[in-house]
């Protein structure tokens, strides 16, 4: 395992590889995280405030983007704990979540449903996956939601979805927990747009690693 403190709040090394070899920028944290998880939203200062030595203008919660030079990954400083995470992802997509970032994000539902609808570029991604498996195969589809955007979900002879969003699966999907998945040999993981959401990205994937016979991830 790589030796990776994930008990800092802000990050002082790289949350992928544990390299301390970073380049920082000065950055704002996404409005709509920070409403959800922290209850803190844009203000505008004016001389109503009667600051003496801060400017008049628009404020944002400030944090910094980091660059790791050894692996290439940009992320942010700060580190959710599992309470906070919790805030951010409950009804993950849902209508309350979904209603507050279009506050933030016009537009973002629009988004959100073309989401559900389901990618329109899966039969490229099974063209590209498929030499490397041999069928019939057993799935897994980790934070994927419904499995719509599971590739294979047709050519299966076991299809697994494990999410914090609990929503009713896909017909011929089965929803399991983390005990199940960890007593289940897969062919295939799927980790599509989700490593991203992950605060040690590494250590997740070589914990899945250990759950597959032969593997393939999509990050």
């Amino acid at each position: 395992m790589l030796s990776i403190d994930s008990q800092q709040r802000i990050a002082s090394a790289c949350v992928c590889c544990g390299s301390d070899h970073l380049s920082r920028s000065p950055a704002i944290l996404m409005p709509f995280v920070a409403a959800r998880v922290f209850d803190w939203y844009p203000v505008v200062i004016d001389e109503s405030w009667g600051l003496k030595t801060i400017q008049n203008g628009h404020a944002y919660s400030i944090c910094t983007s980091l660059l790791c030079k050894d692996c290439g990954l940009l992320f942010l400083d700060m580190r959710f704990s599992d309470a906070e995470l919790g805030k951010l992802y409950s009804d993950y997509r849902g209508k309350e979540y979904s209603e507050l970032r279009e506050q933030f994000e016009p537009g973002y539902i629009s988004r959100n449903n073309f989401l559900n609808e389901g990618v329109p570029f899966l039969k490229q991604v099974e063209a590209w996956i498929r030499p490397h498996l041999q069928f019939s195969i057993v799935l897994l589809d980790w934070g994927g939601d419904t499995g719509t955007n599971m590739p294979f979900k047709n050519e299966n002879c076991l299809f697994h979805i494990y999410d914090i969003s609990h929503k009713p699966v896909m017909e011929g999907a089965i929803a399991v927990d983390a005990a199940t998945v960890a007593q289940t040999q897969y062919q295939l993981i799927i980790c599509s747009q989700v490593l991203e959401h992950i605060l040690y990205p590494a250590q997740v994937i070589e914990s899945r690693i250990s759950y597959v016979s032969r593997y393939t991830f999509i990050y």
